[in-house]
């Protein structure tokens, strides 16, 4: 279920694969930037909403030795594909594939705080359905939406937490108003050019603190020196 037959089975990094079968979303361009961009340094525990097939856990395992990650997803088929990536990593020690809606899980409380909530979170608020149910779930804004994520900080952060995750560039105002009302502040906002020369950004990616400073805003164009430097320790 959620078989994507024009995409690679399995996706080769240095120092990991991800078998790239079951889940309804791809390894794709988005979930790699933010892997590779997510702050690691100083932090011990993670927790990665919406994993998907676990690419952006095994990202952050591979770049921190310290820190420890909690995957959690809804489709039960990526849960399964997650695992068996994780099991598969030389990181197995510190990940833990949760099955379960990141929404209820919510409601019910966590039963810690993490240093980061990072999410390549669904995307299409109001364009056509999937009739894929799977693949609907994890592009569309159907159980989980930006302002779910962002209102979920308060509750999930520790007060020197980030919660990051991408967004399409077109969110940028609203998603701004809802960080405006939580009483959170955005460290850094990097705008993602599908190429050099774009006139503008596809995508934006998002790093949300509880505490105020000045924002960084910055870009990156996929191709680009700066690109391929970003993700060098992951691309073969």
């Amino acid at each position: 279920m959620g078989t994507n037959r024009n995409r690679e089975s399995v996706f080769r990094f240095k120092r990991f694969e991800v078998k790239n079968e079951l889940s309804a979303m791809k390894v794709g361009t988005d979930g790699v930037l933010l892997g590779a961009v997510c702050p690691v340094d100083g932090y011990v525990n993670a927790l990665d909403v919406g994993t998907g097939t676990g690419l952006i856990a095994l990202m952050l395992a591979q770049r921190s030795r310290s820190l420890h990650i909690a995957a959690v997803e809804i489709d039960p088929d990526a849960a399964s594909e997650a695992r068996m990536n994780v099991a598969a990593s030389p990181w197995h020690d510190r990940i833990t594939v949760v099955e379960g809606d990141f929404c209820t899980m919510l409601s019910e409380g966590f039963a810690e705080r993490y240093d980061i909530v990072v999410s390549n979170p669904p995307y299409f608020a109001t364009t056509l359905k999937s009739p894929d149910v799977s693949r609907a779930m994890a592009r569309h804004e159907t159980g989980l939406s930006y302002d779910t994520l962002v209102a979920s900080a308060s509750d999930l952060l520790t007060p020197h937490g980030v919660l990051v995750f991408i967004s399409p560039a077109d969110r940028e105002d609203d998603i701004t108003m809802s960080v405006a009302l939580r009483g959170l502040h955005i460290s850094r906002l990097i705008s993602v050019y599908t190429k050099s020369g774009a006139k503008a950004p596809s995508r934006l990616i998002w790093i949300i603190s509880m505490h105020s400073g000045v924002m960084c805003r910055e870009a990156v164009y996929i191709g680009s020196p700066e690109y391929c430097e970003l993700t060098s320790d992951f691309y073969l």
